[in-house]
């Protein structure tokens, strides 16, 4: 009798631990380097929407990142191609990651070559916002900056 109420107890953990690990799927919000990637994805793609919309920037300027993406992505460069990959994240601070990435520009070239960069994500709420002020000049071209105004 022991044994059968042993194993009776054991399922009843089991099923409650399932139930917290799908809650904290669920509810626990995106990671940095899932924010990542789709902020990725979106560059790839051309998505200004998207762009906007996981970039960090002070409440008030979401039409101001707007309008710079639209410059970046439309403007200056509507052909430009390149292909990336994740390598890994690192945790900086409770509120701060950094993700690693290899991006290689214009890879049709045959002289191309990966490019190590690195993309500091901070958290909002319970999601994650690329810090588009951070990257790098090189990292890609045209990216929106601090104090540039584009007129259209």
């Amino acid at each position: 009798m022991k044994h059968a109420g042993g194993v009776r107890l054991l399922v009843i953990i089991a099923c409650i631990a399932l139930l917290l690990l799908v809650g904290l799927a669920l509810f626990g919000g995106p990671s940095a380097t899932s924010t990542a990637t789709e902020f990725m994805r979106a560059l790839q793609a051309g998505d200004v929407d998207k762009l906007t919309e996981l970039s960090l920037v002070a409440p008030g300027d979401e039409n101001k990142i707007r309008k710079q993406w639209e410059f970046c992505i439309h403007t200056a460069t509507p052909y430009y191609n390149f292909l990336w990959q994740v390598q890994f994240a690192k945790q900086i601070t409770d509120n701060e990651w950094v993700v690693s990435l290899k991006i290689i520009k214009n890879p049709q070239n045959p002289s191309s070559y990966d490019e190590p960069f690195e993309m500091t994500l901070d958290r909002v709420g319970r999601g994650w916002k690329v810090d588009v002020y951070r990257l790098s000049s090189k990292f890609y071209p045209a990216l929106p900056r601090p104090g540039r105004d584009i007129e259209r």
